[in-house]
């Protein structure tokens, strides 16, 4: 059960991209900048991201990024050995999500909603504990204690957004990611992550098309 479930999550993901692709790279605006947040609860931790958003239709992007994010969850920790006294567990993600943001025309500040998927990947886990009186931290084996590297889920946000000069823009956002991806592999327990984060950046214009102009220039070509 649990692997149809990933299959079915990650063919959708896919199936987003495939859908999406031919609209993104036939439109007039692909703008790509920074970002960088944290988390609104104990479960998200540091987040850094380079975000890109491609024109689809007016006031309709698509909106995603790679990214860096940090997750805790603390039914990682009853998975680790009980001679030791640990805190927490801490896992780092390289993140890929895929969202449409919606976006209503109000000046100088305007509000948007966003909603899409989110794939993982796991490249670091390490746990906090106590010892003798004195914190200290452990690097984990994603395999040896039987978390899955792969995660993925739904995320749903909301935000605003200001321009500067040159066509820039500012942004920060409120986003919920809910796992649909049970991390444990073992039959025994399911464990899902999730979190709340806040996210700030800014993107510009990596470049624009002239479709009008390439028109003009296709008719005259063949003339």
């Amino acid at each position: 059960m649990k692997k149809t479930v990933d299959l079915i999550l990650f063919r959708i993901f896919w199936l987003f991209l495939v859908i999406l692709s031919p609209l993104a790279f036939c439109q007039a605006q692909i703008s790509i900048g920074l970002s960088g947040g944290g988390g609104f609860t104990q479960s998200t931790g540091f987040r850094a991201a380079i975000p890109v958003e491609i024109d689809l239709r007016k006031s309709l992007y698509l909106f995603g990024g790679p990214a860096f994010i940090q997750r805790r969850n603390q039914e990682v920790v009853r998975k680790l050995s009980f001679m030791r006294d640990y805190l927490s567990a801490e896992m780092d993600y390289f993140s890929f999500p895929v969202l449409i943001k919606a976006r209503l025309e109000w000046q100088p500040i305007r509000i948007y909603g966003m909603v899409g998927l989110e794939l993982n990947y796991g490249l670091r886990i390490q746990a906090t504990g106590l010892e003798d009186q004195r914190l200290f931290k452990e690097r984990l084996d994603f395999e040896q204690i039987e978390i899955s590297r792969f995660d993925g889920g739904f995320l749903v946000g909301g935000g605003f957004e200001a321009d500067l000069r040159g066509r820039r823009k500012i942004f920060a956002d409120l986003r919920y990611y809910q796992g649909l991806t049970d991390i444990d592999p073992s039959p025994l327990g399911e464990i899902y992550n999730e979190g709340l984060y806040v996210t700030l950046g800014f993107i510009m214009p990596l470049f624009k098309r002239k479709l009008n102009q390439s028109k003009k220039d296709f008719k005259t070509l063949r003339h």
